[in-house]
């Protein structure tokens, strides 16, 4: 059923990014991995960097992107053109703040419409780390870090003490606390200090 209730659920990770990018005819992927959002979304091109050869070369086996390149993005200035939208999923954490924050100015240069950061909401426990650096958390973004950047924000799935560091319901048994979790995700949305993670937008003027 977890399927069927993600593609009706409007609040599902697959349908907010959907949401997010629909007017969006272009994406960069900042840090893209081998899980990019971009594969909900119909859009005309998508390219994603990534540090990893790994994970470009896996990236480019299951077709995500037009375009893969690898490369560390802390280090690059200047593209061959802007993209409608610039987004980024859980890379924030592995970069020192004001890496982070230095990076976030860049992807804001890089778009055309929009900015799109998804950040996990505190501490993360044995993810591994898209930047290839020992796999460490360097920083921990909140709510109000987003906003003294200019960002709006939404709250992404559910209430954040009903997972552990690594994102997985943490009470037994699963299905039901899975079950209350989609039930916050709809009274957390426009609470994002209490979600899990943090969505952070910033649309161009």
């Amino acid at each position: 059923f977890g399927p069927l209730i993600s593609s009706i659920n409007i609040l599902s990770y697959e349908n907010t990014w959907k949401r997010i990018l629909s007017n969006c005819e272009s994406i960069l992927d900042v840090g893209c991995g081998i899980n990019s959002p971009v594969q909900f979304c119909d859009v005309a091109y998508s390219k994603g960097i990534d540090i990893s050869a790994e994970s470009c070369g896996e990236c480019r086996r299951l077709g995500l992107h037009d375009e893969v390149v690898n490369d560390d993005v802390r280090v690059m200035s200047e593209l061959e053109r802007r993209y409608d939208a610039v987004i980024g999923v859980e890379i924030l954490e592995y970069l020192d703040k004001e890496e982070g924050i230095d990076l976030l100015r860049k992807m804001e240069s890089w778009s055309r419409k929009r900015v799109v950061i998804l950040s996990v909401n505190g501490s993360i426990a044995g993810n591994a780390n898209p930047i290839g650096d020992s796999a460490i958390q360097k920083s921990i973004w909140k709510a109000d870090d987003f906003r003294r950047l200019g960002y709006s924000l939404r709250g992404i799935g559910g209430w954040k003490h009903l997972r552990d560091e690594s994102g997985v319901i943490s009470m037994q048994p699963t299905w039901f606390w899975n079950a209350v979790s989609l039930i916050t995700q709809y009274m957390l949305y426009f609470l994002p200090e209490q979600s899990f993670q943090i969505m952070a937008i910033k649309n161009k003027k």
